[in-house]
C-alpha cells in the first residue's frame, strides 16, 4: 500500500513540473540585448545601437518562446496573447507612422481570410490618441492601446503592459500555436514619390497583402 502511494506521489510531481508556465525567452532576450549594448556603448547605448545589430537581434528571436501577455483592448475586453493555442500575428502600430496606417486595409482583409489566426495590434498611442484609428480596424483584430507613450528615440520603442518592443514601427511578429516566434518583419511600404518613382496606395496595399500573406501561410502550415 505504501509503495502505491509513493508511486502516485512521484507521478504527480513529474506532471506538475511539466505543466508549469513556459519561460518568456522573448523578454529575457530583450533584457540581454540591452545589457550587451550598454556594456559595448556605455550610457548612450540607446542612440548608438546600429541597424545591423537590430537585424541580428531580430534573427535571434526566431524560435524563442514568447510570454502569454495579458492585454485590455481599446473597447475594454481582456485579451490573452496565447489563448486557445491559436497562432498569432502581432503588429506594432503608431498613429504618426505612415506605413502602419497603410497596413490597416491589408490587416483587415487578411484577418477575414485567416480566421484561424489571432490578429493583435499593439499601439504606441494612449486611448485618446488611438480613438481616430481604432475604428479603422475591423472587429476581427484586437487593438491594444498603451497606458503611456514611450519616447520613440529611446531603446524601448513600445511598451504595452508588460510587453515591450525595441523595433522601429511597424514590426510584425508571427507566433506559432505553441507560443514560439516564427518570424519578425521590420517596416512596411508606404505611398509617395521616392527617387522619381511614385508608389500608389493600390501598390502599397498589394505589397502589404503579399508580404503578410507569406507570413500567414507559413504560420498556419505548421
Amino acid at each position: 500500500m505504501r509503495a502505491g502511494i509513493y508511486f502516485f506521489t512521484i507521478v504527480f510531481i513529474v506532471f506538475s513540473n511539466c505543466s508549469g508556465p513556459k519561460k518568456n525567452e522573448y523578454k529575457e532576450k530583450i533584457e540581454g540585448f540591452a545589457t550587451s549594448l550598454k556594456t559595448k556603448y556605455g550610457t548612450n547605448f540607446q542612440e548608438e545601437v546600429q541597424y545591423y545589430e537590430l537585424n541580428n537581434f531580430r534573427d535571434s528571436l526566431v524560435g524563442a518562446q514568447i510570454g502569454n501577455y495579458k492585454f485590455q483592448d481599446y473597447y475594454g475586453s481582456n485579451v490573452n496573447l496565447l489563448e486557445d493555442s491559436k497562432p498569432v500575428l502581432l503588429e506594432s502600430f503608431a498613429s504618426w507612422c505612415a506605413p502602419c496606417i497603410s497596413s490597416i486595409p491589408a490587416l483587415n482583409k487578411l484577418s477575414e481570410d485567416y480566421p484561424q489566426v489571432r490578429f493583435v495590434v499593439v499601439a504606441h498611442d494612449t486611448p485618446d490618441k488611438l480613438k481616430e484609428y481604432a475604428k479603422k480596424f475591423n472587429s476581427n483584430i484586437h487593438v491594444i492601446p498603451s497606458e503611456r507613450e514611450v519616447n520613440a528615440s529611446g531603446f524601448i520603442k513600445l511598451e504595452v503592459g508588460e510587453f515591450q518592443s525595441v523595433f522601429p514601427f511597424p514590426a510584425t511578429i508571427s507566433i506559432s500555436s505553441n507560443g514560439k516566434i516564427q518570424n519578425v518583419l521590420l517596416g512596411a511600404p508606404r505611398a509617395g514619390t521616392y527617387g522619381g518613382k511614385t508608389i500608389t496606395l493600390e501598390e502599397v496595399h498589394e505589397a502589404n497583402m503579399m508580404r503578410l500573406s507569406r507570413v500567414l501561410d507559413k504560420l498556419i502550415s505548421e
